[in-house]
């Protein structure tokens, strides 16, 4: 069984890092980033370290639009398990294809998942930043 289809986190980042429709590709970014956690970085286990990455990233609140009286209102409100995870893996997708500056898809998510566990890189700055503009404005909540 292979690691795409035994876990689901998993396939779901290959298939949020896929373009057009190039699975393969995918699954080999992945692959080799896998192997630069594993060589350069001593990590044992590179899936279960990748899972507790996204977990570390996954936002508990998203600003939602709301509009009173002519003027939009950014109102916190908090997000149910899958679209947490979604927005983690999209979080940590944006930040391997533009935010990095390393050389190559593969060395671009091996670093930022590292990043990520000395609470660091583009994807834990972003979830900061959301969770930041979600508690200046949590005077709205109650809309």
């Amino acid at each position: 069984m292979s690691l795409y289809t035994a876990d689901k986190v998993i396939s779901k980042l290959a298939n949020v890092i896929m373009r057009d429709g190039k699975k393969s590709l995918a699954h080999r970014i992945i692959d080799e980033a896998f192997w630069i956690l594993k060589r350069e970085h001593n990590v044992s286990d590179p899936a279960a370290y990748t899972l507790e990455a996204i977990e570390m990233v996954r936002p508990v609140v998203e600003l939602a639009p709301h509009r009173v009286g002519g003027r939009s209102l950014q109102v916190p409100r908090p997000l149910s398990p899958q679209r947490s995870m979604s927005l983690a893996i999209r979080f940590l997708r944006d930040a391997v294809r533009g935010g990095r500056k390393e050389r190559g898809a593969q060395r671009r998510l091996a670093a930022e998942l590292v990043d990520i566990h000395r609470q660091e890189g583009v994807t834990m700055r972003r979830r900061t930043e959301l969770h930041k503009l979600a508690e200046g404005n949590k005077a709205y909540a109650h809309l």
